[in-house]
């Protein structure tokens, strides 16, 4: 791993783990609680930043669907599902 990935890596940690102390582990877009994953609002390939401001915190659901994937319809269920249980 080069020394630019590996500071990458820790300033992307460093920056979701803030946002989850701030916000919390619950998903910003559904509400769905647990494991967050780090969206940038302004991606880095367009010039966005590391920073929590730059950060969503999403459920692995609503951040493949902002990336644009279709979710199966197994995969639907299991979401209705699992929020019914909140």
């Amino acid at each position: 791993m080069s020394v630019n990935h590996q500071k990458y890596a820790r300033e992307h940690l460093a920056a979701r783990q803030q946002a989850i102390d701030e916000r919390g582990r619950m998903c910003e877009d559904c509400g769905f609680p647990g494991y967050v994953e780090a969206h940038h609002i302004v991606p880095l390939h367009r010039g966005g930043s590391l920073s929590v401001g730059n950060i969503r915190l999403l459920c692995r659901t609503c951040h493949l669907e902002k990336h644009g994937r279709v979710l199966t319809t197994g995969e639907r269920a299991w979401r209705r599902m699992t929020r019914e249980l909140q």
